[in-house]
């Protein structure tokens, strides 16, 4: 993204402004207004973004005036005009949205209990924070708009604030860079790079007085496969492919061909027809992928060396939804290098997990060598928790660079403040997160990461070992390098379910879906009543108690709950409950709002953007999984950004009604 201008100031005139621009001007155009006096952009680069009536009872325009340029009469009409509150954040998020910047100023004039006010913008546009914002010498400038013309006032404002607005919100100190050993970035962009984060050190042999077994299977072979898959495209002139690959000692087929000790972690620019050993170009000591300061680092080096206008990360591994499991707790007390581990982390929520039984279980039923988990790291024996999967990408869109990223991690304070920050302002942003993983199509894991990136893709189900195919993929957007991330994320979960269903002699049961995430913030309001009445409601209705238990006890049974019982379909629970509820359905508050989260999930506005299935999932599966306890709930569940959309509670009413 751009990063000039600096900053935006927002300007938003409550009310009909007939008699509010300037002394004596009531009804005068703003246009010319503004442009009397050229409104100049002074040294800080502010672009200003006026809305207001032209008039009393005459509809609101929006105004522009970009650094440099002219002032823009009238940019766009406002869908409403007027002073509520939801007027004001339509403004705001069309700002956000139209005209990019590092950082915000919004100005409420003459609005209601507000009559000059200002504050600060931070956040995406789907969700902008927006807080009060107390400067020496603001309220002074404020004041002299009563007695200035409007363009005179604004000029004055951008100049004045020019030496003091980046003072206004605080801004990460990078440290000082190390001497790069990689080429320099280049000048010109391409299209996309894609960045493959890939844990492939799993399949150790643990030693326990019950003896030997593995958590998990071994995933460095799969990786070399995957690598394999994308050289047969690999990188171009529009196009960068670069992976970080962690290995497992016993497996790591790299470390004789570089010099390297085995189990290292690997750099790769993946390039067409190359060996694998000759596309590395970094050999780092063995990394613990299930440290959220890796995963930084390995996205700022990738959009540091190759960047582009788009940017994809996957996340390779083994995937179990949203669980809290410590994957590794057993491998502790019973393992004898335990104690080179990481200790138990007590309360954190693993965003990804599972237990050694259930990996070897479903390894055993897939007939594979195992599903996919994710960013598990048997050497370290640890895993990424949720509240680390949103450090990782909240610090990778700030720091300078991999020093800048290792400075933050060690300084808790500085982490805690970056992670209050909005998206204003950040150094890079992700289009695409996909999870070639496992279970990772659920509610609660994309609404965790609905802030950094625009598209999610991954699967409700259990993957094949085999996961994405890369050689489809790339050689597709090889081919048509412009397209968006809605168009890549519909072209990948295409090609994926293509290449399980080429094969006739096997149709495996496979899902995948590509998510809006922009969309992911309204999912929580839109559930929150669905959840507040089904709580106060299910003890009261016996109808409602029926069609919630029928709907989730025939989740598995109909083929619209997965791997695990408890990751239900949100679309066929919702149709289940809807068609199974006996009673008045007016006077239920949770039966219409389930009715209304299904008419959301079905319409243009729902988040799912693409949505496709095979085997017996086929229209049982729409994208989207939501948990849906038999037992006592997790109360690690609050501990997901998903807490505020209430459904932990209801689940948990329910449970012990």
């Amino acid at each position: 993204m751009s990063h000039e201008p600096t900053w935006k100031i927002l300007f938003f005139v409550c009310g009909d402004a007939s008699d509010r621009l300037a002394p004596g001007q009531g009804g005068v155009d703003l246009a010319p207004l503004l442009a009397q006096d050229g409104l100049p952009a002074g040294p800080a680069g502010a672009t200003v973004l006026v809305q207001a009536r032209l008039g009393l009872n005459q509809p609101a325009l929006r105004l522009a005036q970009l650094p440099g340029e002219a002032l823009a009469s009238a940019v766009a009409a406002a869908d409403a005009a007027g002073d509520s509150p939801a007027q004001r954040d339509d403004f705001i998020a069309w700002a956000l949205r139209a005209y990019p910047t590092q950082h915000t100023l919004l100005i409420l004039h003459d609005c209601p209990a507000e009559p000059t006010t200002v504050w600060s913008v931070a956040g995406p546009a789907s969700a902008p924070q927006v807080s009060p914002l107390s400067e020496a010498g603001l309220g002074e400038m404020i004041d002299q708009f009563a007695t200035r013309g409007l363009g005179s006032w604004l000029a004055s404002l951008a100049s004045s604030l020019a030496g003091r607005l980046n003072a206004l919100r605080p801004a990460p100190q990078p440290t000082q860079p190390s001497t790069p050993k990689e080429r320099p970035p280049m000048t010109d962009k391409r299209d996309w790079t894609i960045l493959l984060y890939m844990a492939g050190d799993n399949g150790a042999t643990f030693q326990s007085k019950y003896g030997k077994y593995s958590l998990m299977a071994e995933m460095t072979s799969a990786g070399e496969h995957d690598i394999a898959e994308i050289e047969t495209v690999g990188t171009t002139d529009q196009m960068a492919v670069l992976a970080q690959f962690d290995t497992l000692a016993a497996k790591d087929q790299l470390a004789a061909k570089k010099g390297a000790a085995p189990g290292s972690t690997y750099r790769l620019e993946i390039h067409k027809g190359q060996a694998v050993e000759d596309n590395i170009v970094q050999v780092l000591p063995d990394v613990n992928t299930g440290d959220p300061a890796e995963l930084a680092k390995f996205i700022v080096w990738g959009m540091n060396r190759c960047p582009a206008r788009n940017t994809m990360l996957v996340l390779w591994n083994h995937g179990l939804g949203w669980k809290d499991d410590d994957i590794y707790a057993k491998v502790r007390g019973m393992s004898r290098s335990a104690a080179q581990g990481r200790k138990a982390r007590g309360s954190n929520a693993a965003i990804f997990r599972s237990t050694a039984q259930s990996i070897n279980r479903r390894a055993s039923r897939t007939r594979s060598a195992s599903s996919r988990a994710i960013l598990c790291d048997d050497t370290s024996m640890d895993f990424l928790t949720n509240r680390e999967l949103s450090q990782a990408l909240r610090v990778a869109e700030f720091a300078a660079d991999e020093a800048d990223v290792a400075a933050v991690f060690n300084d808790k304070a500085r982490l805690d403040q970056l992670m209050g920050w909005g998206n204003e302002g950040a150094l890079r942003h992700l289009n695409i997160i996909g999870m070639d993983a496992c279970l990772m199509a659920m509610i609660e894991v994309q609404y965790q990461v609905r802030q950094f990136a625009d598209v999610m893709v991954a699967s409700q189900e259990l993957e094949p070992m085999r996961g994405w195919p890369y050689n489809a993929i790339l050689a597709d957007l090889a081919a048509r390098p412009t397209m968006d991330a809605r168009e890549l994320a519909t072209l990948i979960v295409d090609r994926y379910i293509e290449s399980y269903t080429s094969d006739s002699r096997r149709l495996p049961d496979v899902t995948q879906s590509a998510i809006d995430l922009s969309r992911l913030g309204e999912a929580a309001a839109v559930i929150q009543p669905l959840a507040n009445a089904l709580g106060k409601e299910y003890k009261e209705d016996l109808f409602l108690e029926k069609a919630y238990r029928d709907a989730r006890d025939k989740a598995q049974r109909d083929g619209y709950a997965f791997d695990d019982p408890e990751y239900i379909d949100l679309v066929s629970l919702l149709d289940a409950m809807l068609k199974g509820y006996r009673g008045d359905a007016s006077a239920s508050k949770a039966i219409e709002a389930a009715a209304r989260l299904q008419d959301w999930l079905k319409s243009a506005n729902s988040p799912i953007i693409r949505n496709a299935t095979a085997g017996k999932f086929d229209g049982k599966a729409h994208g989207i999984s939501i948990y849906v306890p038999r037992d006592q709930p997790s109360p690690l569940y609050e501990e997901l950004d998903f807490k505020g959309a209430g459904w932990y509670g209801a689940v948990n009413k329910i449970y012990n009604a």
